[in-house]
């Protein structure tokens, strides 16, 4: 009996537990951006750009972010310019499976080559931490660049 007892003492702390997580996940997602630490930023790229533009909460990957997501969040799809969010599809130019997202610090088409030199600030691309880096592409396949409305 006081087997059967415990068993269910821990079954009923396990559903309160659930319920719990359940019942405070939506608080904890909205909250996420605000909570993140500087360790947080560094170690996602999506985080990183929700705390320099105030792109709110949104798909927990940056592949998530697709046109239409980001047109109901108020932004526009756009050519590479300066202050846009560049958004990298899932296996796209270098990225993995949860795509990538950069703020772009500085954009140009060359004519006679024809390629964009696009300059980004990003976080957690080839290692862990925020740094720029320059892209050069003579395409546009796979990333979407967008600025707010």
């Amino acid at each position: 009996m006081k087997r059967i007892f415990l068993k269910m003492r821990w079954a009923i702390v396990a559903l309160v537990m659930i319920s719990a997580v359940i019942l405070g996940s939506v608080e904890l997602i909205n909250e996420s951006v605000a909570t993140a630490s500087a360790a947080d930023i560094s170690g996602n790229c999506v985080l990183y750009v929700q705390s320099q533009t105030g792109l709110s909460d949104g798909p927990a990957t940056a592949a998530g972010y697709t046109e239409k997501v980001m047109n109901s969040k108020g932004y526009r799809k756009v050519n590479p310019q300066a202050g846009a969010i560049l958004v990298w599809d899932a296996w796209q130019k270098g990225a993995y499976g949860a795509g990538h997202m950069a703020i772009i610090t500085g954009a140009n088409y060359n004519n006679k080559t024809k390629q964009w030199i696009i300059t980004v600030r990003h976080a957690n691309w080839g290692g862990y931490g925020i740094r720029s880096t320059t892209f050069t592409w003579g395409d546009l396949y796979g990333v979407n660049a967008y600025i707010r409305r």
